[in-house]
């Protein structure tokens, strides 16, 4: 025992830990700095966003004004302002350009353009890495130059190339149909008294995307215009990032994007398509056809429209698989209204327009390919608008066309006096019926539902569809093909045809066709933009929002950076909250740390001093488990110096005391009830023996060897004393439901046995007869027949039976079997009648009458010898048959509890049980585990129920009552039915059979084994064991045990 010393009182101990008071209170002081912290973060956030948008809205103004002052620097130039081309120093020019160019590394290309059609160009080459190879320049080039002049009245390219030095070192010529009066860039400064700033579009000669800022030459008809390519506007854009996962784009008021920093889209890949099959001529055909320059449409989506100055769409990605196919090459040319791309065609600057609807004029001024793609145009008016009934009321509606579009020829040529507005594309005129100032439009439904699922069109609706208000042809998407490339037309028309419908479904996808247009399935850049845009109205004064989208929180702001353009183009930013809050977070995480760790070392010092309180605290915790684990001789005294901690320890000490002596008692009666149940059932009948006794000895006696064994499958198995107490219950109670097995079933020697051997009821009506035939002797003699003919028909009467009684009696008996031969006897035996004078439902309970016909019979009445009466069949009530399969049951149920008829149980083929006698035997392994599995067992006992009601199952899934296969048997399970075989075949005190002695039984458990209804390996250990000698020499007769060669078996076993 710990000796004891001065204890001190637990408010002493309590003391010493207001330590932890400190802790408690710097904990809040944390909370509430963090919370001001945060507070102050996100006011610094904000002031930090707005500085950064204005230095990015800066940056982008200087950007602008830059351009614009470059064009006005320009165009003061002497030079620049000559009257003719022959006045002109393109020296001059050249190095004029050149000097701006090179002060001002930004831009692309700097060019002129004349009225008379003469074009003056100076590009960078040193621009983008990709220019040497597009333009074919020479490697030493520095300059480029593009000049175009008339030639006879034709145009002509003129390409020269600069060294460093300004020196010549290549040049080419080649015709071209370029005509820079008509180009957008060139309208647009005319037509303009201010600098004219473009969309983005592909440039001409460089086949890429790019923006253009073009002036008017003051006092002529020239333009000067300098070219930034999208490319680079992208990167600036992209430098102007706060953070890199930011984005910024550049728009304009009708809410089209212009530029943004990382475009991407979320889109199907664009199927490969495989080159299709060409004649050699049609080789030649593609071969010599020079590069053909095909329309894309500003703003038709999904089917032809521009973004960031590059073609998108489905008509333009069929193009590409055109090309794709055939190998013809394509240019884009975009920055065209509809109605000038229908301009350029006539005039021969376009070859090819797709997404086209056919009609007699146009037919007249191009070649139109086969259809690709049905559209049905819909009737979409303001929400306010009802439904279009008649022409009266269609034509009472203000209708947005666009400009050269085939349905608006067609309306106004059927409705003279239809009131209309013009308009350049979908997107102008939707936005125009959405805020009422138009009442309808026409167009299709794919397009009605992208633009307003993107740009919050909300007051707009489908009405209903035009082919149901007049009679419209259906219209189909075509090609027009230009004149001079007619001979294309049947390739083209077959490249169509090639095309399958998985490459058109992917196609469909790809742009959302069919109603599939959804915000969700929109980069995050897109939505964050259509967010913005469809949030609020365009202001001309810097505006903040913050928002959260895909539980992401952003800062956004957007301001009008264009003021002296003719189109308003807004600037919009887009900032996570949390990269900004990410430096204000790190120093919050930094002080954090450092105040952690300060009350890290305040918490340690804590815990060092209360280790005196709470280590024994813990060691009495650790008592207790052990308390509850049953380990009660583990339980030591707690070493403390608190007086009552140290009181309770002894407490501990004395409630293990107390529960370990109780246990032991209880496991002692346990033990003795377990015990009595076994006796009790092998005394209920003596043709059991000491079988409930036995069986657990020998079970024990198996499994003590089989936790020794080193070999397989026995080498990791192990018991813990709790699971063996479990194995030995089971062991005990294997047999505990025959409990409820009738005596006489259990006891039943001869097959006519009941509660009684009914032999001496069939010997009884053996002698009835033999004293009728005596009485008929007599009234024989009587009646004065022949004394020595009545003796002797009576002693022939008497002789036979005699006999037949002697047939009855050998069938009684199991030890005989019964073949058809005495089953023919005994039903001729049986058929003999004798006279019944009394009533034979006298004398009987309720429940033996309810087995009788419900009509009685009269007397005498006439019986059989031997029968088989509706009596004698006991029917089965009560029985739950859902209940019997739900608990795993599945031996075979008979429909009868017994049947006691006496030909029925004579006529038994092995044995003297009947099957429903069978199953009553049987059904004690049943009631075993009904018994026991509704037993409370502590859980340390939960196994008995398995290990008592599993003795009867066999690895090949014979067994019962589960019929459960080797799979489901454990090692305890399998030796607790080899233990109850063995011993049930050498029990020496079964008075209904002889002793088997040692040999035979093995003899049979090693068939068992060889048909795989026992376990090998456990039959194997019985005899390597010695296991069976140890049983034989305690419970066996001397005479039973004979010499066993166990190699034979083991043997026999191997060879299986």
């Amino acid at each position: 025992m710990f000796k004891r010393k001065q204890r001190f009182s637990i408010k002493v101990t309590i003391f010493t830990h207001l330590l932890l008071m400190i802790a408690i209170t710097s904990l809040a002081l944390i909370g509430i700095q963090s919370y001001y912290n945060h507070q102050y973060a996100n006011q610094s956030v904000t002031e930090r966003f707005q500085q950064l948008f204005e230095r990015i809205e800066l940056k982008n103004k200087i950007l602008d004004q830059q351009s614009r002052a470059l064009l006005s620097f320009i165009e003061e130039y002497p030079s620049l302002k000559s009257s003719t081309a022959e006045h002109q120093s393109q020296e001059a020019i050249l190095q004029t350009l050149v000097k701006t160019l090179t002060n001002f590394p930004e831009a692309y290309a700097i060019y002129i353009g004349h009225a008379d059609g003469r074009f003056f160009e100076v590009i960078n080459m040193n621009h983008s890495p990709d220019l040497w190879q597009l333009l074919k320049a020479p490697k030493l080039a520095r300059w480029g130059v593009i000049e175009v002049s008339p030639d006879g009245g034709d145009q002509a390219y003129q390409h020269r190339f600069y060294n460093e030095a300004l020196q010549l070192i290549d040049q080419r010529r080649t015709a071209t149909n370029y005509v820079p009066a008509e180009r957008p860039w060139y309208q647009g400064a005319i037509k303009s008294t201010r600098i004219y700033k473009s969309n983005p579009y592909l440039f001409w000669h460089l086949k890429s995307p790019g923006i253009t800022y073009s002036k008017r030459i003051r006092d002529t008809q020239s333009v000067v215009a300098v070219d930034y390519t999208v490319q680079h506007m992208t990167q600036l854009l992209e430098k102007f990032k706060p953070t890199p996962d930011s984005h910024v784009v550049l728009f304009n008021e009708a809410g089209q994007r212009i530029l943004e920093s990382s475009p991407r889209q979320i889109q199907e890949p664009l199927p490969t398509s495989a080159p299709m099959k060409l004649s050699v001529k049609e080789q030649a055909l593609i071969e010599n056809t020079p590069e053909l320059k095909v329309s894309n449409q500003l703003n038709w989506a999904p089917f032809d429209f521009v973004r960031n100055g590059q073609p998108q769409g489905f008509s333009v990605d069929v193009m590409r698989l055109i090309a794709a196919k055939t190998g013809l090459r394509l240019q884009f040319v975009n920055d065209y209204t509809w109605q000038q791309i229908l301009k350029q065609f006539e005039a021969g600057r376009l070859d090819m327009v797709h997404s086209i609807f056919h009609t007699v004029q146009r037919a007249e001024i191009g070649s139109f390919s086969d259809a690709y793609y049905p559209i049905r145009e819909y009737l979409i008016t303001h929400k306010d608008v009802g439904d279009i009934i008649d022409d009266k009321v269609f034509e009472s509606l203000t209708f947005a066309l666009v400009k050269g579009w085939k349905n608006t020829e067609y309306l106004l040529n059927r409705y003279k006096n239809l009131k209309f507005k013009l308009y350049d594309d979908t997107l102008s005129r939707m936005i125009a019926v959405n805020k009422g100032e138009a009442d309808a439009l026409i167009d299709n439904s794919d397009t009605y539902a992208r633009l307003k699922a993107q740009y919050q069109l909300n007051q707009l609706k489908l009405n209903r569809p035009m082919d149901e208000l007049m009679p419209l042809p259906a219209e189909k998407l075509r090609l027009m093909l230009h004149p001079d490339y007619h001979y294309l037309l049947p390739i083209l028309n077959r490249a169509l045809a090639a095309i399958s419908q998985t490459e058109f479904q992917t196609l469909k996808q790809r742009w959302q066709l069919n109603g599939q247009a959804s915000l969700d399935r929109m980069s995050l850049p897109d939505r964050l933009y259509y967010e913005l845009l469809n949030r609020m109205p365009l202001a001309e004064a810097k505006t903040f929002y913050e928002f959260n989208l895909d539980s992401q929180r952003y800062l956004s702001a957007y301001s009008l950076i264009n003021y002296t353009g003719s189109e308003k183009n807004y600037l919009a930013v887009f900032v996570p909250k949390s990269a900004l809050m990410a430096p204000f977070n790190q120093q919050r995480t930094m002080t954090l740390w450092a105040v952690t760790a300060v009350l890290l070392i305040i918490l340690w010092l804590a815990h060092y001093s209360s280790t005196v309180l709470v280590k024994p605290i813990r060691e009495l915790m650790h008592r207790n488990q052990l308390v509850e684990k049953r380990n009660f001789d583990q339980v030591t005294p707690v070493k403390t110096y608190i007086q009552e901690l140290d009181e309770l320890s002894q407490t501990f000490l004395k409630v293990a005391d107390s529960f370990r002596n109780h246990e032991k008692e209880q496991d002692a009666l346990l033990k003795s009830f377990i015990e009595l149940v076994a006796k009790a059932i092998d005394e209920k009948s003596p043709y059991t023996g000491a079988h409930c006794a036995r069986v657990p000895q020998l079970a024990l006696m198996i499994l003590d060897k089989a936790k020794q064994e080193e070999s397989q499958p026995f080498k990791n198995f192990q018991m813990d004393e709790n699971e063996q107490k479990a194995f030995e219950m089971g062991a005990w109670l294997h047999d505990c439901g025959k409990i409820t097995t009738p005596d006489y079933v259990l006891d039943k020697s001869t097959k006519l046995d009941t509660f009684y051997n009914r032999i001496h009821e069939i010997r009884t009506r053996f002698e009835v007869l033999w004293r009728d035939a005596e009485i008929q002797y007599y009234r024989s003699l009587i009646n004065q027949v022949d004394k020595v003919q009545a003796t002797a028909k009576l002693k022939a009467m008497q002789d036979q039976l005699q006999h037949e009684f002697a047939l009855v009696a050998q069938a009684n008996l199991a030890t005989n079997g019964v073949d058809a031969e005495l089953c023919e006897k005994l039903t001729a035996i049986g058929s003999r009648d004798w006279q019944r004078h009394f009533d034979n439902r006298l004398g009987l309970s309720d429940i033996q009458l309810a087995e009788f016909p419900a009509k009685e019979e009269s007397l005498p009445a006439t019986e059989k010898l031997l029968d088989d009466k509706p009596e004698h069949c006991i029917a089965r009530r009560h029985f739950d048959e859902q209940a019997y399969h739900q608990e795993g049951f599945k031996l075979p149920v008979p429909s009868l509890l017994y049947n006691l008829g006496e030909l029925h149980n004579l006529t038994i083929q092995q044995g003297t049980l009947s099957p429903e006698e069978r199953f009553k035997v049987s059904e004690h392994v049943m009631m075993t585990l009904r018994m026991l599995e509704h037993l409370p067992f502590p859980d340390i006992y939960q196994g008995v129920a398995t290990y008592a009601g599993t003795h009867h199952e066999k690895l090949d899934g014979s067994g019962y009552p589960r019929q459960l296969d080797a799979s489901q048997l454990s090692i305890p399970e399998r030796i607790m039915a080899i233990a109850d075989i063995f011993e049930a075949l050498t029990a020496p005190d079964r008075p209904y059979k002889k002793a088997n002695k040692l040999s035979v039984a093995l003899n049979i458990l090693l068939d068992m084994c060889q048909s795989g209804q026992l376990d090998k390996e456990v039959f194997a250990l019985l005899l390597t064991s010695g296991v069976y000698q140890q049983y034989a020499q305690q419970y066996l007769k001397p005479e039973q045990i004979d010499e066993v060669d166990i190699d034979r078996y083991l043997n026999a076993l191997n060879e299986t």
